[in-house]
């Protein structure tokens, strides 16, 4: 499906596919074995997403990347440590060690960063500054250039930290910009590289706030405008009519990743959407096919599973990730993101790579994850892990 995607009243952004898993650093199972994905004709990508915890030690890294093999992921995405005078999550030994780790078992490696937050937790940027677009630019091709084994570099939190009204004095428009911008630059320096992002909901915004959406006072895009016309059964048009145009979530922290897609300024997109209720998971997926036909291909969905700390006898449907994998994949959906919060409180992950991999009652016995699958997001060109 292809639309033309403008500018301003009609604004941008990216796509693909994706899975993320931040995985516990808990008993270790079967050191390391390869996963053979080399044979395999299944292409779908499957990554954990791995914060600070999950590699603070040599034993932790060894742990984690067991159970992210074990698991059938294909992928990681690591926290990135400070970079060229930019802000980092993690430790710059520890990063070294984990890239070097995980790619050494083949799987695809990308820096995490959050982009909002280049400066320093609590600090805020402006993407309209040009200098700030720049400095963006710079940060990434820095971390490319000083870890060459990288397959590329994934945008958290590529948006306004406010919550507020859609493309406020072009602040849409200049996130598409800065999306852009990084993109055209890793491109010509490592065009076998990826750039991956994460968007906000599809799924309208709710409560007290909503009054702000005047349609007649916003910069809502075009293709937004045409679509809410064209689907009158949509949960957007239901919505009572003095609310005025009610907007995806996204929207209102100035992103547009529908247009970021048919722009193909990123490799992937990945929705924040980790529901743990079936209804509200399946309706996510639905308007993202209703938005982009085809191209939800590019659009790797969230699955909840989530262990707290102070919560870890907290209980969880086994059967809830396998069954919306299932459902994605049957919307033509190509890639999904496991996120297992870890911390204080070690999260069993043995159940969530049983239910994943493993033919039994809490898949139907149906693993979804039983055959291997290879990245869609790994650089041919990092020698280091070429298979």
């Amino acid at each position: 499906m292809t639309r033309r995607v403008t500018k301003s009243s009609d604004s941008s952004w990216p796509a693909l596919v994706l899975v993320t898993a931040a995985l516990a650093v808990a008993a270790s199972l079967v050191a390391g074995s390869q996963v053979g994905w080399a044979g395999t004709d299944i292409s779908e990508l499957r990554a954990g997403w791995l914060d600070p915890s999950t590699f603070e030690s040599d034993e932790a890294i060894g742990e984690t990347l067991d159970k992210v093999v074990q698991t059938k992921l294909n992928t990681v995405f690591v926290a990135a440590p400070p970079s060229h005078g930019n802000h980092g999550l993690s430790s710059r030994e520890q990063f070294a060690k984990l890239l070097k780790a995980a790619s050494g078992r083949g799987l695809s490696v990308h820096a995490w960063v959050n982009s909002r937050w280049r400066k320093g937790w609590g600090t805020k940027v402006d993407y309209r500054d040009l200098d700030e677009q720049r400095a963006q630019v710079n940060w990434i091709l820095g971390l490319l250039d000083q870890y060459p084994e990288l397959d590329g570099v994934h945008l958290d939190q590529i948006r306004y930290d406010e919550w507020g009204a859609p493309d406020a004095g072009g602040k849409m428009d200049a996130v598409t910009s800065t999306v852009s911008a990084i993109h055209r630059a890793l491109k010509r320096r490592h065009p076998n590289k990826f750039l991956t992002a994460t968007s906000h909901l599809a799924r309208p915004t709710r409560g007290a706030a909503d009054s702000e959406l005047d349609g007649r006072e916003l910069d809502v895009p075009k293709w937004f405008r045409d679509w809410v016309k064209s689907h009158p059964e949509s949960e957007y048009s239901a919505e009572p009519k003095e609310e005025g145009v009610r907007v995806p979530q996204h929207m209102k922290c100035q992103q547009d990743p529908v247009a970021w897609i048919e722009l193909g300024i990123v490799d992937a997109l990945v929705p924040v959407v980790f529901s743990e209720d079936d209804e509200d998971w399946q309706a996510e997926v639905d308007l993202w096919r209703g938005f982009l036909g085809d191209d939800i291909g590019k659009v790797g969905m969230g699955l909840g599973w989530w262990y707290e700390i102070g919560h870890d006898g907290w209980e969880y449907n086994m059967s809830g990730p396998a069954k919306r994998i299932k459902y994605g994949r049957s919307q033509g959906v190509k890639g999904f993101v496991i996120v297992v919060r870890i911390g204080d409180a070690v999260g069993d992950d043995s159940r969530l790579i049983d239910t994943l991999t493993r033919d039994g009652p809490a898949n139907d016995h149906d693993a979804p994850f039983e055959e291997p699958a290879r990245s869609p997001l790994r650089a041919p060109e990092a020698g280091s892990h070429e298979r």
